[in-house]
């Protein structure tokens, strides 16, 4: 009986940590994409992102805003989580206050996948404040 308890929570938490790197790495039913942009190689935090792809996704059912980086081969990945403004903000060229961000980088490898979260200071938004800009001023 204990046996198949702990084989039943491992199943849980299988099925929770899919639907995390699910968020983390795509767009949900409900969210929509403002912004995406081909960023090429970089690295941030600890990871290698090659290829890499950055969107802006609302959620629209809860009005929050993340930004996902993306690698081209989608094993490795980080999310930001923004403040509910920060889109207006920009829109109005009014700069974050805070340049820490909660972030989930995401790495799959062939012995696992590993998510981190921690708070990081970043300034990758700053040179796409521009396109950002035009992007929120056309629609």
């Amino acid at each position: 009986m204990v046996a198949a308890a702990q084989e039943f929570r491992a199943k849980i938490s299988e099925a929770k940590k899919a639907m995390l790197i699910q968020y983390l790495q795509n767009i949900r039913h409900g969210d929509r994409v403002v912004y995406q942009r081909e960023v090429g190689d970089i690295v941030i935090g600890h990871l290698v992102l090659s290829n890499a792809q950055l969107k802006v996704v609302r959620d629209l059912s809860t009005g929050k805003h993340r930004l996902m980086l993306l690698g081209g081969d989608h094993t490795a990945s980080a999310c930001f989580e923004l403040t509910e403004n920060f889109l207006d903000r920009l829109a109005e060229s009014v700069r974050p206050q805070t340049r820490s961000y909660v972030t989930q980088f995401v790495n799959i490898q062939e012995d696992g996948v590993n998510i981190v979260e921690q708070s990081i200071e970043i300034d990758l938004l700053s040179p796409l404040e521009n396109d950002l800009n035009l992007a929120l001023r056309l629609r």
